[in-house]
Parts: structure tokens; C-alpha cells; sequence
């Protein structure tokens, strides 16, 4: 039997991965901050803390 909650954690995991990925080939620094936000915001989202990362 399959878990919906675990599904959608790794679909929310996986879309981490590529913002992450984004921001190490951004084209400038500006992008690369953008990225970065939206990052830590999915990291809140799955874990609750993105404690040591960019503010």
C-alpha cells in the first residue's frame, strides 16, 4: 500500500533538488539569491528549520 504523505514528500524533495541545482547555474548572483529563497521556503516546508542557511 502506497502513502499519499510519502509521495508528496519526495515530490517536494526532488523540486528541492532542482531549485538547488538552479541556483548553482544561475547567471547572477541576483538569480542565484532568488534561487536560493525559494529553496530554503521548500526546505521549511518539509523539515520546519532551514536553520545555517542565507537569510
Amino acid at each position: 500500500m502506497k502513502h499519499p504523505q510519502s509521495r508528496g514528500a519526495l515530490t517536494q524533495l526532488v523540486e528541492l533538488m532542482q531549485l538547488e541545482e538552479r541556483a548553482r547555474v544561475c547567471m547572477t548572483r541576483g538569480e542565484a539569491k532568488a534561487c536560493i529563497r525559494k529553496a530554503d521556503a521548500a526546505k521549511r516546508q518539509l523539515w520546519g528549520s532551514t536553520e545555517g542557511t542565507m537569510s
